[in-house]
């Protein structure tokens, strides 16, 4: 019942837009260039991956362990299993509370992957980053959509799963963009 960090969320929000900007740094020449798309998701799936998995891990074992020091009171056995097979193919469930509750700071790395893709996409067929309209457009629709549905840290859970696309989307494109305004810019 302890609030010690309240508006630690606010910390995801930081890690879109660092990973926007890293992931353009490290990969934004490689993609123009034409990188593959099975390159870049092998990739970035063994970067995310093992932790993703370890962190799976330890959530199923721990509930297993809950589960037999309680007598299954409050746990259905089935429901864990399930949540576990879905969580190892990275599937979200839309149910209510975490959409991944075996590992629930696993939603914000389903996001990114979805994110690194969206972004490879934009590189692979224009070449080129959005421009500043779209970059306002998407900051200003982002903003309207928290505001419309009183959502200011979305995607996490069954209840707002959907309004997490325009989150990630947003943040993300804004680190990029941040780097192909200012870094690669210099470069060329």
């Amino acid at each position: 019942g302890l609030h010690w960090l309240s508006g630690a969320w606010v910390s995801v929000d930081l890690f879109f837009i660092l990973s926007g900007f890293v992931i353009a740094y490290n990969y934004a020449d490689k993609i123009i260039l034409g990188m593959s798309f099975i390159d870049f998701l092998i990739i970035r799936l063994v970067r995310l991956w093992p932790l993703y998995l370890f962190g799976l891990s330890l959530g199923f074992f721990t509930t297993i362990y809950s589960f037999f020091i309680n007598y299954g009171e409050g746990f259905e056995f089935i429901r864990i299993i399930n949540q576990f097979l879905f969580g190892i193919f990275w599937i979200p469930t839309l149910s209510g509370g975490s959409i991944f509750p075996l590992n629930n700071p696993a939603w914000s790395l389903f996001f990114e992957l979805f994110v690194n893709l969206l972004f490879f996409i934009i590189l692979y067929f224009f070449k080129k980053m959005p421009n500043n309209i779209f970059i306002a457009f998407l900051i200003f629709g982002y903003l309207f959509i928290s505001f419309m549905f009183r959502k200011i840290n979305p995607g996490w859970s069954g209840e707002n799963f959907f309004l997490g696309f325009p989150r990630v989307v947003t943040e993300f494109l804004m680190g990029a963009y941040i780097y192909f305004s200012w870094i690669y810019q210099k470069k060329y």
